[in-house]
C-alpha cells in the first residue's frame, strides 16, 4: 500500500493545499464505534506526486493541520468531524473561522445554487445534486471508479470491504476531488468579491451545523421508551377508528395482513382520498423513484411536518402515522429511539443545500416534535419535547426565538415603512405586537390578533385564495384580510409583484446577504416573495449564530438544535444567566439590505424562553 512516512508537527504558518477523503465503517456508527481511529478504514490525501492512501488517519490529520487549505467533498459534515474525534486539533469551527476549508459541496451550492423546490423530497435531491460524482459529471471531470454501496453489499458491510479493493476507489475519489477543486477555484476567483465573501461565511454556517451534530442532544432514556409504549397503545386504538372511517384496507386481496395500506390499488386510492379530504395537496406528498406517490414512513413524516400548523394537523398526523406503519404504529418517540446513540444522545444531521439555505434537521427530524396544539395521542404536542433534556443536573436548556423573522424580512426587503412600523416600538418604548397591529387594520380590533396571526404568513408569501380560505376559515374572511392589507400597505403589494416579475424572468435573486437563489419561473407567483423572505430570514438567523461565535466561540458549541426561528442551547447552570444575556444580545440587532440605496433598517428582536431541565420546560 502506498503510504507516506511520519510528517513533522504542524507549522505555525501552514502553507499549501491538501485534498482529503476518508473511507470508514458504516457511517451510522460514527458516534458509536468504540475506536474513533479504527472507524477510519482508509484515508486518502493529495501529494505533488499524486494521491496516496494510508490506514493511519493521523498521517492525514498532520497533513491537513500543516496545510493552508484543506479541500474535500462533504468535508465539513463528515470527514472533519470524524477526524476531530481522533484529534481535537481538528476543530471544524476553528478551521472555517480561519477560512482554511474548501468544501466542494458548500462552494458549488453557493456559486451554482439549485433551483428552488419546496417538495419534501427536495432535501435529499439537493444533497445528491452536489455530491462528488454528480458534480464531476457536470464539469466533465472523471468521477468515482466504483459503487461503494454495491461493494459493501457484496462484502457484507462497509467494514468488510477488502483494503486492496477499497484503495483504488479512494484514490479515484481524491483525484476526482482535485479536479473539481480546480474548476470551483477558478469559478470562485472570477466571482464578485461579495459572493466570495459569502462563500466563506457559508462554510462557517455549515461548520456550526456540523458542530451541533457533533455535540448531540441528550435524551431521557427512561422517559423515552415509556412514552413510546404509552403513545403506541393510544395510537393503536385511534388508528382503528381512522381505518374504519376512511375504509383503508389493512389486508391484501388474499386476506393476509398488508405490510402497508398502500399495498393494494384500493388502498392507495383510499389513502389519497382521505388525505385530500383533510386538505393535503397531493403535490406535497413525496414521490418514489418511479414518480408515484410514496406512502412510506419517511414520506408520511414529511407530510406531518409540512402540515404541522394546518387546522387538521392532528388528524393528518394520525392518518399519516397509520399509513406509515399500521403493524408497528409509528410515533415521534420511535423517531428518537431509532437514532439514539450509545452515548445517550441523538446526533442530528443538518442539510443546508436547498435554494433558500434553510436548515433541514434529520436523524432524527426534530421538527416533528411539537410545540403548539394537541398531538395525535391527545396530549399537548409540546409534551413530545420532554424527552430531550440537559446532560445532567448541573446544566439547563434555554430556548430563544428570532421574533417574527419571516415577516420582518418581508418588511425590510419591501421597504414599506408603514408595514415596518408595526414591528417597531410603541409610544412607551415597548415592542409593538405586529399581529395585533394587523388585526387593527383588518377588523379594527387588536384583540383579534390570534385570528390574524395564521393568515399573515401565508398572505405575505402569496398563498392562493383557496389555501388562504382554509387558514382563515372562510372565503369572506380571506378576502376581507387581503383587501385590508392591500389598502394599508401599497408598497408591500408592489414589492410582492416585483418579486413575482423577477422570478418569472428566470433571473437569480439575492437574499440581501449576497446569497444567490434560483426561483422556479413556473411557480413565480408564490416563489418570488417566499424565496426572498425565507432566504433572508435564514441568513438573519445565521447572523445571530455567527454573532455568538464571534463574541465567544465556546458558546456556539452549546447549541443543541436550531429549527426555523428557534435555537436551543445547553448552559452550565452556574453560568446560565450570564450566557442568556450574551445570546439575547446576539439576537438583537438592526439590519438593512445593502443592495437597496438608503434602505431603512429593521430591528431584529429575541423572544427568550425559560431555563428548563427538558426542552418542553423552556416554554
Amino acid at each position: 500500500m502506498r503510504q507516506s512516512g511520519s510528517l513533522a508537527a504542524p507549522t505555525t504558518t501552514p502553507s499549501g493545499t491538501v485534498v482529503i477523503d476518508l473511507e470508514t465503517a458504516d457511517a451510522a456508527r460514527q458516534y458509536d464505534h468504540p475506536d474513533p481511529a479504527g472507524f477510519v478504514r482508509l484515508a486518502g490525501y493529495s501529494t505533488p506526486d499524486g494521491p496516496r492512501a494510508t490506514t493511519d488517519p493521523k498521517i492525514v490529520i498532520d497533513q491537513l493541520l500543516s496545510s493552508q487549505w484543506v479541500v474535500g467533498s462533504n468535508l465539513i459534515h463528515f470527514d472533519l468531524p470524524v477526524l476531530g474525534r481522533i484529534d481535537p486539533r481538528v476543530d471544524v469551527l476553528e478551521l472555517t473561522r480561519q477560512n482554511r476549508v474548501l468544501d466542494t459541496m458548500v462552494t458549488e451550492s453557493v456559486l451554482m445554487p439549485i433551483m428552488n423546490d419546496k417538495r419534501p423530497q427536495a432535501v435529499g435531491r439537493a444533497m445528491k445534486h452536489f455530491k462528488l460524482d454528480a458534480a464531476c459529471a457536470r464539469y466533465g471531470i472523471p468521477g468515482k471508479t466504483n459503487d461503494l454501496k454495491a461493494m459493501a453489499k457484496e462484502a457484507g458491510g462497509f467494514d468488510q470491504i477488502k483494503i486492496a479493493d477499497l484503495e483504488p476507489y479512494l484514490i479515484g475519489d481524491v483525484a476526482a476531488t482535485e479536479g473539481l477543486k480546480e474548476v470551483l477555484t477558478r469559478m470562485l476567483m472570477k466571482a464578485p468579491a461579495s459572493l466570495r465573501s459569502y462563500t466563506f461565511r457559508e462554510h462557517r454556517v455549515h461548520a456550526i451545523a456540523a458542530q451541533m451534530g457533533i455535540e448531540g442532544f441528550a435524551v431521557d432514556q427512561e422517559l423515552l421508551p415509556a412514552r413510546h409504549e404509552e403513545a403506541k397503545a393510544r395510537k393503536q386504538e385511534l388508528s382503528q377508528r381512522l381505518i374504519d372511517k376512511y375504509g383503508i384496507p389493512t389486508v391484501k386481496a388474499d386476506g393476509k395482513p398488508a405490510k402497508s395500506p398502500a399495498a393494494t390499488k384500493e388502498g392507495k386510492e383510499a389513502i389519497l382520498a382521505a388525505l385530500n379530504s383533510l386538505g393535503v395537496d397531493t403535490e406535497d406528498i413525496p414521490k418514489t423513484e418511479k414518480k408515484s406517490v410514496s406512502f412510506g414512513g419517511d414520506a408520511m413524516d414529511e407530510v406531518i411536518r409540512l402540515y404541522a400548523e394546518h387546522a387538521n394537523a392532528v388528524e393528518i398526523g394520525l392518518l399519516c402515522d397509520t399509513v406509515g406503519d399500521v403493524a408497528g404504529v409509528r410515533t415521534v418517540y420511535k423517531t428518537a429511539m431509532d437514532h439514539l446513540h450509545a452515548d445517550g444522545r441523538v446526533h442530528p444531521q443538518v442539510a443546508t443545500f436547498q435554494a433558500s439555505g434553510r436548515w433541514s434537521v434529520g436523524k432524527p427530524g426534530l421538527t416533528v416534535f411539537g410545540k403548539r396544539g394537541i398531538g395525535a395521542d391527545g396530549f399537548p404536542r409540546v409534551r413530545e419535547r420532554e424527552v430531550f433534556v440537559a446532560s445532567d443536573d448541573d446544566h439547563v436548556l434555554f430556548t430563544i426565538d428570532l421574533s417574527q423573522v419571516d415577516a420582518r424580512s418581508v418588511a425590510v426587503l419591501s421597504q414599506d415603512h408603514d408595514y415596518m412600523d408595526i414591528f417597531g416600538l410603541d409610544e412607551d418604548g415597548n415592542p409593538r405586537d405586529s399581529h395585533a397591529e394587523v388585526a387593527l387594520r383588518v377588523w379594527g380590533d387588536k384583540s383579534q390578533r390570534e385570528r390574524a396571526k395564521p393568515i399573515s404568513h401565508g398572505w405575505n408569501y402569496n398563498m392562493g385564495l383557496n389555501k388562504l380560505t382554509e387558514v382563515a376559515g372562510s372565503r369572506a374572511v380571506a378576502e376581507q384580510f387581503h383587501n385590508a392589507m392591500v389598502a394599508s400597505f401599497p408598497r408591500l403589494i408592489a414589492w410582492k409583484q416585483e418579486m413575482v416579475d423577477l422570478a418569472e424572468s428566470g433571473a437569480w435573486m439575492d437574499n440581501g446577504f449576497g446569497r444567490l437563489m434560483r426561483p422556479d419561473p413556473d411557480r413565480a407567483f408564490t416563489q418570488g416573495p417566499a424565496l426572498a423572505g425565507q432566504g433572508l430570514a435564514r441568513d438573519l438567523m445565521m447572523k445571530c449564530l455567527l454573532n455568538i461565535d464571534d463574541l465567544d466561540p465556546r458558546v456556539i458549541k452549546m447549541l443543541r438544535a436550531q429549527i426555523h426561528d428557534e435555537a436551543i442551547f445547553e448552559f452550565p447552570r452556574r453560568d446560565a444567566e450570564e450566557l442568556k444575556r450574551l445570546v439575547v444580545s446576539c439576537f438583537n440587532y438592526e439590519w438593512a439590505p445593502p443592495h437597496i440605496p438608503n434602505a431603512r433598517p429593521i430591528q431584529l428582536m429575541a423572544d427568550a424562553g425559560k431555563f428548563g431541565r427538558s426542552w418542553a420546560e423552556c416554554y
